[in-house]
């Protein structure tokens, strides 16, 4: 308008345009709530999850006395949803297994980073005269259905208090032969 006559008027170059204005920066991320999902979790009967659990060889019913359930949208996609527990079995965080199929082998664990490590803990396994300790919550339910109680460390990396545990005891690790358990074993 009236600036740029001026400017014009006086033999000045005109105004440099503007930049857009940035939107505000939300300062930090909203903190995820794991006790706030897993209240909204569902039983595992009749869900997607209990066909996904099924295609594996895993009975519902023992899923959901391991505490196991289903949530239509954990983290946007549908999954089957574990627990994770610390060594007073205090619930500290969850892991996910996403069941749309969009790509079921990843998992997705959160947690709240204020709490310790936690694991998946079916009902007896810490109190077993073996301790056995497989990498995924998938593997102790199969163990499960097995009548074997194991604890699930989400990867090969047991917390703390589980390396406690495994003090004067016999303990049987079940891990799987990926390079991920490798690094741990000795060449033969």
């Amino acid at each position: 308008g009236n600036r740029s006559a001026l400017r014009r008027a006086f033999g000045l170059s005109p105004e440099p345009p503007r930049a857009p204005a940035r939107p505000p920066v939300d300062p930090e991320p909203p903190r995820y709530d794991f006790r706030a999902e897993i209240k909204a979790l569902i039983p595992l009967d009749g869900t997607p999850g209990a066909d996904y659990l099924a295609s594996r060889g895993i009975p519902a019913e023992i899923a959901h006395r391991a505490g196991v359930r289903y949530s239509p949208s954990y983290l946007g996609r549908p999954a089957v949803v574990f627990g994770l527990r610390d060594g007073e079995l205090a619930l500290v965080g969850a892991s996910g297994r996403h069941t749309d199929g969009l790509d079921p082998s990843k998992r997705t664990i959160k947690k709240n980073p204020r709490l310790p490590a936690g694991a998946f803990i079916v009902p007896g396994a810490l109190e077993a005269e073996t301790l056995v300790i497989v990498e995924a919550p998938i593997d102790a339910l199969s163990l499960l259905t097995a009548g074997i109680r194991a604890v699930a460390t989400n990867g090969t990396a047991c917390p703390p208090w589980l390396i406690d545990r495994m003090a004067l005891r016999q303990v049987m690790l079940a891990h799987d032969r990926d390079k991920a358990c490798l690094l741990y074993t000795s060449p033969s």
